[in-house]
């Protein structure tokens, strides 16, 4: 792990001028990505917990801190003596690459879900443990990466260096989905289209982002569509009049393949690995199917509370209840918010009353 400066980092924008510490790291994945993780604290207490607070797909680690202070997660948990880690995935904004690719390469954006499950939540959950001397940390996993987190569960790995999970609008499976984007990538080949036009990254604010919504105009009707409801279907509580302000650092950067991925999971009603054909499958995987990950094969030692929403499109109630159906063990908490959808659990205006103060309590029972 090395410490970094930036001018335009999360410390400096978004914890520092709140009164709160905060350092920025630099750690390497396996793979050779370089991730970006801040370390958010005010007076570190003998009996503060370590948590690590893991961010969805497309946002990064500043999607924790958008909210002003008292409504944020992040700065709520520092400022009750707790030691908050927040990770950045792999070609986030705030993370720092790869040792050898650059973002024009291809191969950089050759990743999805098991590159995350593999690579990017060990390195993370190593650094963290190691730095805070601690042998067990939290983690509160939002979206796709407790879509990641469930799928490290399940192969074993991790379940001895957490010792409390928060999964919010958990998206392990996707077969009720009906967020626009998701439903396109799948009806549309929307991963397959834009690997034929070398487009590799997906962010609807950069350059590359611009041709695909230019490519969705042609075919569906979505030209109206703001970026958020885009990806989640319609929010009920973010503040519009703070648009501007979240548009600064959201939406972010991450691969036309991950999409790719969740693709694949709504059409095969299914859990499982990036299918690659037969040919593929067999030489990276020993068998011409896609292994799954399997939510049974979870250890029940794991206390977990799961939070999901009625509105939420990318993390549909149905599927959220076959998640839960499939566990071995029931977790110790289930927050249900009929009128969320899935930005509303970390943009919304009310997500500290509703969300954090129950995430709080549970963390520190």
């Amino acid at each position: 792990m090395q410490a970094v400066t930036r001018s335009d980092g999360i410390c400096k924008e978004l914890v520092a001028p709140h009164g709160f510490h905060c350092e920025e790291f630099m750690i390497q994945t396996q793979d050779g990505y370089l991730l970006g993780l801040q370390r958010v604290y005010r007076k570190i207490q003998k009996s503060g917990r370590t948590v690590i607070l893991y961010h969805g797909i497309d946002n990064g680690g500043d999607i924790w801190l958008l909210n002003p202070p008292r409504q944020s997660l992040a700065l709520m948990l520092a400022n009750r003596g707790h030691e908050v880690w927040i990770p950045n995935t792999r070609t986030s904004t705030y993370s720092y690459g790869h040792v050898s690719l650059s973002k024009d390469d291809k191969m950089y954006w050759d990743w999805s879900l098991d590159e995350l499950v593999n690579y990017d939540l060990p390195a993370v959950v190593e650094q963290v443990t190691a730095k805070s001397a601690t042998q067990k940390v939290d983690f509160v996993a939002y979206s796709q990466s407790s879509q990641a987190l469930l799928g490290a569960f399940s192969e074993g790995k991790l379940v001895d260096q957490i010792s409390k999970a928060v999964m919010i609008a958990p998206v392990a499976y996707v077969s009720h989905t009906t967020s626009p984007i998701a439903l396109i990538a799948t009806r549309f080949n929307l991963g397959l289209v834009l690997v034929g036009l070398n487009i590799y990254e997906f962010n609807p604010r950069s350059t590359s982002g611009a041709k695909i919504l230019e490519t969705l105009c042609v075919t569906v009707n979505i030209c109206e569509s703001d970026i958020l409801s885009l990806i989640t279907g319609p929010n009920c509580c973010v503040d519009d009049t703070r648009m501007e302000f979240i548009n600064k650092y959201e939406l972010q950067s991450t691969s036309v393949k991950n999409w790719n991925h969740l693709g694949q999971l709504f059409q095969k009603k299914s859990f499982t690995k990036f299918d690659y054909g037969e040919k593929e499958n067999q030489e990276r995987y020993g068998t011409k199917g896609v292994p799954e990950y399997v939510p049974s094969r979870i250890p029940t030692e794991i206390p977990m509370m799961l939070i999901h929403g009625g509105k939420d499109a990318l993390a549909d109630p149905d599927d959220v209840h076959r998640l839960l159906g499939e566990l071995k063990q029931t977790p110790e908490k289930v927050l249900f918010l009929p009128h969320y959808a899935h930005f509303d659990f970390v943009l919304g205006t009310n997500a500290s009353k509703d969300v954090y103060e129950g995430i709080v309590n549970f963390l520190e029972s």
